[in-house]
């Protein structure tokens, strides 16, 4: 760093380190030049940043066409982050591309020569039923090297060939204090049972976290994975659909998680709809416990959500209800009087257009009450009319209303 540098330049130059995504990456870079020191010394310097400033944005214009085809992302998007994600980080040459082949599906450029990674390369590891996101980064000393990714990394995989490269690697990740460290012995079959026994106890005085692995021979690879995916601090539940098996895959979350998280975690607002859910597992009693929203779910539990009922059986009853008095009163007992049996089958449609609209809403308890009672009071309406239908069996105006019947029917 030369001397004599602007406090404005050194709050750009963190802004940089922390980016996560291109766009701020633009937006410190655009910072730093305004602000990068003009004296002689720092030439070098300026001519770094232009560099870097003018493929970044160069970069950003290609991806721009491809990104801008796919619906609902940004141009300037970068890397999303997964539930789990993993960082490869180390100098050039140390095999980090080819331990990424190994550990995942991607298909990375492999080369003797030096820099061969040139930007992020993206793979996912499928492990225990989990898919973990691997970034293997260009090598510490490229212009390209990203350390916003290595800050917000879960887990950093540092890839080395000797024991002094760890220091001089473990200088560029130290603001991630959060992240666990995996150091990667790489190549190890070059050694003998000798020097990998002193390597290895080396590693462990120094209670590192360590795999000693060889991308040609695969020794340590399967270690390597489970070491990975040790490294995070999670929770695997699985979710089952009323009357089907559970998922094969699991639903990633973070300790001490509830029911209410997981709902979100499927869908945002969808705990708003669960009723309670059935729990297998370990945080569970015994076999289909009932839970609520506040219940602290634990690791391979196995869960059952039961979302609200709608009122459709509600419409059902209230549409039976409805057409057995008006048909067993109007229709059986005094054929004559079609009228009232027609308002009493009119009620019934209109009571069913309304629970049926309803029914298209997944209610609370507020609303389950106020519509009950407006059902009570249709119930009560027709007790009312069944009333009066009894008291006009026997009045004179149904042989009035026979009268009048018989009149229209003679003209």
């Amino acid at each position: 760093m030369p001397i004599n540098a602007h406090p404005e330049y050194l709050n750009a130059e963190q802004e940089y380190h922390k980016a996560s995504t291109d766009e701020e990456r633009v937006l410190a870079l655009e910072k730093m030049v305004r602000h990068m020191p003009k004296h002689k010394s720092a030439e070098a310097l300026r001519k770094n940043i232009r560099t870097r400033y003018k493929k970044l944005k160069q970069d950003l214009a290609k991806s721009k066409k491809f990104r801008g085809l796919q619906k609902g992302r940004s141009p300037l998007q970068g890397i999303k982050k997964q539930d789990m994600q993993a960082v490869i980080i180390g100098l050039t040459n140390s095999g980090k591309s080819s331990i990424l082949k190994l550990l995942t599906n991607a298909q990375p450029e492999i080369a003797s020569y030096g820099f061969t990674t040139k930007e992020p390369t993206i793979g996912t590891l499928n492990h225990q039923k989990c898919s973990i996101q691997i970034i293997d980064l260009p090598p510490i000393a490229s212009e390209n090297f990203d350390k916003g990714i290595v800050n917000n990394a879960d887990t950093l995989l540092i890839v080395i060939e000797k024991l002094h490269e760890i220091k001089s690697v473990l200088e560029h990740v130290k603001q991630n204090k959060k992240a666990k460290k995996i150091i990667v012995f790489n190549k190890i079959d070059q050694y003998d049972k000798e020097t990998k026994r002193k390597i290895s106890e080396t590693l462990k005085s120094k209670h590192y976290n360590f795999v000693l692995a060889s991308c040609r021979t695969t020794e340590g690879i399967e270690e390597l994975k489970e070491k990975i995916f040790k490294s995070f601090e999670i929770i695997r539940v699985y979710t089952k659909h009323q009357g089907k098996r559970q998922d094969d895959v699991p639903v990633i979350l973070q300790p001490d998680s509830n029911l209410k998280d997981l709902a979100e975690k499927i869908l945002h607002g969808f705990s708003k709809k669960v009723k309670y859910a059935k729990i297998t597992g370990p945080s569970s009693k015994f076999l289909n416990q009932k839970i609520g929203l506040k219940h602290i779910l634990k690791d391979k539990d196995v869960v059952e959500i039961m979302e609200k009922k709608t009122i459709y059986t509600l419409s059902s009853y209230a549409l039976s209800f409805i057409l057995a008095n008006s048909g067993a009163i109007s229709f059986k007992t005094n054929p004559e009087l079609w009228p009232i049996s027609l308002s009493f089958i009119a009620n019934g449609f209109l009571i069913l257009y309304f629970l049926s609209y309803i029914s298209k809403i997944n209610e609370n308890e507020k609303e389950i009450k106020e519509i009950e009672k407006e059902i009570n009071k249709l119930k009560q309406h027709i007790e009312i009319n069944e009333k009066v239908l009894n008291s006009l069996r026997d009045n004179r105006l149904i042989k009035d209303i026979k009268k009048i019947l018989e009149n229209q029917t003679k003209k």
